[in-house]
């Protein structure tokens, strides 16, 4: 089975973050912060993590600004929306304490997710405007590249994740911290080849064209 389009995402980000974080150790302190702002930057530099961002952070404008659209999304998602508006926009300089809890939530949620987007997207109290908006995002969720997108980020976050609560132990040392990334950047670069968890389930879903029993779509070209 090949997968080339997480791979290729993994391969990126853990080359980036060989080359931005290893050579910035000085303390395990700033080595915490250095991390965050290499994954930051990241952001920038690849597609499937872009993507992946604007979209969370779409759905934190939504929800965050209407107490109708936040009400609704409890309703049928609590768990997402219950980080949706307690951590907000994630991959921020500040993303690490919170990016991983917000993707699992949309992982978690997705069935519930695309419910709500299509009963918004059709709900004639809503101008235009805002049903066009739901009916994009549903268009998006349901996209096989969202779907990799999303067992990528959940892999890579996963990992990254508990590698900055290491860093910040209280017993981190330099040595510590250099031996801790040093097994992450490994298994980024192994996961060139072997996908992780999240991804594999993420593959098979495209492949069977069916998300948590959600039809998916595949975009033409």
């Amino acid at each position: 089975m090949v997968l080339l389009p997480c791979s290729e995402n993994t391969k990126e980000l853990g080359h980036y973050f060989l080359r931005n974080s290893l050579p910035l150790l000085s303390g395990t302190v700033q080595t915490t912060h250095r991390l965050e702002l290499s994954v930051s930057d990241v952001i920038k530099s690849v597609s499937g993590v872009s993507r992946f961002k604007s979209f969370i952070d779409k759905l934190y404008v939504i929800y965050h600004a209407s107490p109708k659209n936040s009400r609704e999304l409890r309703n049928c998602a609590n768990l997402l929306q219950a980080e949706i508006l307690k951590i907000g926009r994630v991959l921020s300089t500040r993303w690490v304490a919170s990016s991983f809890r917000s993707v699992s939530a949309v992982w978690e949620s997705y069935e519930a997710l695309v419910q709500h987007f299509k009963e918004a997207s059709n709900d004639t109290t809503r101008d235009n405007k805002e049903r066009s908006t739901f009916s994009g995002l549903l268009n998006k969720i349901t996209d096989t590249n969202f779907i990799l997108d999303l067992g990528l980020m959940a892999d890579a976050l996963q990992e990254l994740s508990e590698l900055n609560e290491d860093l910040q132990h209280c017993n981190a040392d330099l040595s510590y911290a250099n031996r801790k990334l040093q097994i992450v950047v490994a298994l980024f670069e192994e996961r060139k080849t072997t996908p992780g968890l999240y991804s594999k389930m993420a593959q098979e879903a495209v492949d069977n064209l069916s998300f948590f029993s959600v039809p998916l779509q595949t975009k033409a070209g």
